[in-house]
């Protein structure tokens, strides 16, 4: 795992586009939540933007079928032996890690329903293929958002192990041994 993870939308209608990107404050490794996490960001930012409007239908566009599943808070992460043996965990840690998944599939489809019922839009999916260059629009968008979101990921991620290394060399923040040495006259 590396610590960070990154998320990148883009939104279009009538009134305009506006697109963003940026890490996210979690340290899943669950492609379908941080893909959902991404959505929630998508429709906050075209929120801001004054894009989205009551009564609107918004067309959600994304190439990981399970990400529907997260925001509707059907997706359910589950412990087995196959994981248990992929991740190098000892039951306890999958369970807890299974745990924390779960909790963060409720904590974004309760987020996402918050949203969704305060804006007072109507939300329609449409699962486009992924990794297909700029074949098509859609394609084209989607490849965008992936190249947006590994970049910002890629920039998270140095930094997080440049904190990582300022943590785990002491000697780096301390002064020198030999500099609190009395000078002999």
């Amino acid at each position: 795992m590396t610590g960070t993870s990154a998320w990148a939308a883009w939104a279009k209608c009538d009134r305009g586009a506006t697109r963003g990107d940026g890490p996210l404050k979690c340290t899943l490794d669950d492609s379908a939540i941080i893909e959902a996490m991404a959505v929630v960001n998508g429709l906050v930012i075209a929120q801001r933007a004054r894009l989205i409007e009551p009564g609107d239908t918004v067309l959600i566009q994304t190439d990981n079928n399970a990400v529907m599943d997260v925001l509707e808070g059907t997706a359910k992460r589950r412990a087995s032996a196959r994981k248990k043996n992929r991740r190098g965990m000892s039951w306890k840690e999958l369970r807890a890690d299974t745990k924390r998944r779960n909790d963060a599939i409720r904590e974004v489809a309760a987020y996402y329903r918050k949203l969704i019922e305060g804006a007072g839009i109507n939300v329609l999916w449409r699962h486009c293929r992924g990794h297909m260059g700029v074949e098509t629009k859609r394609a084209a968008v989607n490849t965008n958002c992936d190249t947006r979101a590994k970049a910002r990921m890629k920039e998270a991620r140095r930094e997080h192990l440049r904190r990582q290394a300022n943590l785990s060399e002491p000697w780096m923040e301390a002064p020198s041994p030999l500099t609190e040495l009395p000078i002999a006259a």
